[in-house]
Order: structure tokens, then C-alpha cells, then sequence
């Protein structure tokens, strides 16, 4: 018989290493969890499916976007703890406490504590709620349907707005899909359920291991928002620094009052200069709904989504393996969760530098049967050292 050369014999070893190498580097996951209400759905209902989806991913690291509640973020966490025991978010104490531990409190502060009820919404905001901000989008002709809700409020009830706290106008603009009932147990106060703020920028970061230079940014510092925009940036074990966000959504219509940036389109292209200007030529690995994405996809059907916009993030150095070897859709027309009838790639892992490769990035967490878990698909990715 005739024997195989020893550089034949190498490359087959290789090759049946390659998977092995692959699957040893450690695994990162990028979810839009859709907390959120919408017609179609009751959020909470898809809370313990959707911890398990992502614990089945097995992922060392995760930016999950859009879980606004204090509550809901306690309710995931309380079921990926014991896998993911390090997280972080824009309410937390640290990365591993949503809130101060009551044996780091004294004994007045821990009294004040229990004995608080923290929401979105203050017992003020709910006054003037009804006492103002109602009767003025009542006048206006805001519930007649032409427009948003909360477009003709901005245009016609500004100073309303900016009399209550930001937090509680953006709970009750994002729970408004479950109806009075799910804009009061969402954002009022609530004895029963009385850890419950406003996570405004909706993001979390969740690690196996402990994280280090970890810390939150907004991109509008000083500006109230209906939805709060920035980041979260952390150094990750074996991965290097991670970059967890969720852009501006391109919507037709305008809403941040306290902006003046006259497009969605136009407040999305300032925080990817934000991202460009914050992190320079430092290799990182970003990910997140950047609300942002090409015309050239695997889904040849798709629009594109604000692809000027993800040009600027190419043209700044990052590279897109998703698109190379995936590209389907994110945001697709056959999930029952979203509105829209054409195809879009626009949740993202983003590699600036050559600290690391991305290798086997796939779509995730993409079933529709019996029900889709978000309007989003999810990404998840190897991420391997280049050298």
C-alpha cells in the first residue's frame, strides 16, 4: 500500500484540528431580547424561554440589548446567575450586584431602603401624568391616530414632558404596547414589585468571568432622552476589550426633545463618530443592535439599513465576519414579533484590529415556532486569538 507523504499526512491532521481549535476559543453572543411590550406579545411570558435559549449558547460573554426594567433584568439574572455569576448594566453597583448588597449598607440607609419603592415613574411623575401631560395630548388630538403618540406629544407638549423625569416619559413611550395595564405595572410605583427602575439604555453585559475596566458611557451626557443611548465597555478573560451597544433606530419619524439633531439618521451617524472618537485604533471586538446595515447581504431582498451609516463604521477599519460567513437577515419579515415586510442585517459583531478573529459566526436563537423569542434574531461567534 502506498503510504501518504508526511506534508499530506500534516494537512489532514490540521484539518481535523481546525474544529477542535475553534470550539476551545471562547464563544461570545450578541441577543436584542425585546423586553418590551408590543401588541402581539407580553414580554414577560418570554422571559424564562429566552434565559434558556441563551444559556444554551454556552457563550463566555454577552450584549444583550433592550431589557429595560430593573425587574425583568433581576428575573433573567436570577436564572443565569449560576452560569453567568458576573454582569453589568447601567443600574448596577458592581458586576455582580444590581444594587448596593444591604451588609455594605449602614443600618439607616438599609432602613431607607426597604422602605423605598423605586420606579421609572414617581408618585409626582403620575400626577402630573394626569393632571398635565394628558389633558394636553388629548387637546392636541394625539390619540386620533394620524401620528405616534409620542411624536405629536413632542410637537405639541414639550414642556409637559420635560416636567417629568426622563426615565418615566421613556418607560411608558416603550410599555405603551401593553396598554394602560402594562404602562402601570412596567413604570408607577408598585408596592408589590418595588425594585423596578428604568435600565434607560436597555443594555447588559453578562461574563463567566470576572470583568475589569468595566464602566458605562452615555453618547448625549446632560440630555434627556426618550431612549437613552450609549455604551458599556469592558476588558473580557481571553477575549480582550468588548463593546456593548444599541444605536438609534432609524424610524421616519423624530422624537428626542431635547436634541436637536433633526434625523434619527443623523443622531445614529453622531454616536458612531461617538464610538470612533472613544475608542481610536484600539482593537476591540463591538457588538450590538447598531440599527445599521448594507444593501449586499446574504438576503438579497434587503433594503439595506441606513448603509451610509454602516459605511462609516467600515470606513473606520472595522471588518463584519457575520456578513462573510452568515448575512442572513436579523430582522426579518417571517417573524411574527417585528413589522416589517422586507429583510434587515442589522444586529452586529464588529472587529476593529487584529486582536482577534471571529471564526463560525452564525445566526442564533432564530425559531418562530411556537414562538419567535424576540422581533431580533440573535449572532453568536468564536473568538479566537489572530496570533
Amino acid at each position: 500500500m502506498k503510504q501518504l507523504s508526511t506534508p499530506v499526512v500534516r494537512a489532514a491532521v490540521v484539518l481535523c484540528l481546525l474544529p477542535l481549535a475553534f470550539a476551545s476559543c471562547p464563544k461570545a453572543v450578541d441577543f436584542n431580547a425585546y423586553f418590551m411590550h408590543n401588541a402581539k406579545d407580553n414580554f414577560q411570558n418570554r422571559i424564562d424561554d429566552v434565559a434558556k435559549a441563551l444559556r444554551d449558547t454556552d457563550a463566555d460573554v454577552m450584549c444583550l440589548q433592550e431589557v429595560w426594567l430593573e425587574s425583568s433584568m433581576a428575573s433573567l439574572l436570577s436564572l443565569l446567575r449560576d452560569k453567568y455569576p458576573y454582569h453589568f448594566s447601567y443600574l448596577h453597583f458592581d458586576q455582580q450586584n444590581i444594587r448596593k448588597p444591604g451588609s455594605a449598607m449602614g443600618w439607616v440607609e438599609y432602613i431607607k431602603f426597604r422602605l423605598a419603592v423605586f420606579s421609572s415613574c414617581s408618585a409626582t411623575d403620575a400626577f402630573k401624568l394626569t393632571r398635565s401631560f394628558l389633558p394636553c395630548v388629548y387637546r392636541a388630538g394625539c390619540m386620533d391616530g394620524d401620528s405616534s403618540l409620542f411624536k405629536c406629544a413632542v410637537d405639541n407638549c414639550a414642556a409637559q414632558i420635560k416636567s417629568m423625569n426622563a426615565d418615566c416619559i421613556s418607560c411608558l413611550g416603550l410599555m405603551q404596547g401593553g396598554g394602560a395595564r402594562g404602562m402601570y405595572y412596567g413604570c408607577m410605583p408598585n408596592p408589590s414589585n418595588r425594585l423596578n427602575k428604568m435600565n434607560a439604555p436597555g443594555l447588559m453585559m453578562l461574563s463567566k468571568k470576572p470583568m475589569t475596566d468595566l464602566y458605562y458611557r452615555d453618547f448625549w451626557p446632560g440630555k434627556d432622552m426618550i431612549v437613552k443611548r450609549g455604551y458599556i465597555a469592558a476588558n473580557v478573560p481571553e477575549i480582550g476589550r468588548v463593546v456593548c451597544t444599541h444605536l438609534t433606530a432609524l424610524f421616519d419619524e423624530y422624537m428626542e426633545y431635547d436634541l436637536t439633531k433633526g434625523s434619527n439618521l443623523a443622531q445614529q451617524a453622531e454616536e458612531i463618530n461617538h464610538l470612533i472618537d472613544a475608542f481610536g485604533e484600539d482593537d476591540h471586538l463591538l457588538m450590538g443592535d447598531l440599527n445599521t446595515g448594507p444593501i449586499d447581504t446574504a438576503d438579497k431582498n434587503s433594503p439595506g439599513e441606513g448603509p451610509e451609516n454602516f459605511k462609516l463604521l467600515m470606513g473606520a477599519g472595522y471588518t463584519a465576519p457575520y456578513l462573510d460567513q452568515d448575512g442572513r437577515c436579523t430582522y426579518c419579515a417571517n417573524n411574527p414579533l417585528t413589522n416589517t415586510r422586507s429583510n434587515h442585517v442589522i444586529d452586529h459583531m464588529l472587529v476593529k484590529g487584529n486582536m482577534v478573529t471571529l471564526k463560525a459566526v452564525e445566526r442564533i436563537i432564530d425559531e418562530v415556532e411556537p414562538a419567535a423569542l424576540s422581533d431580533h434574531y440573535g449572532i453568536k461567534a468564536n473568538v479566537c486569538p489572530s496570533r
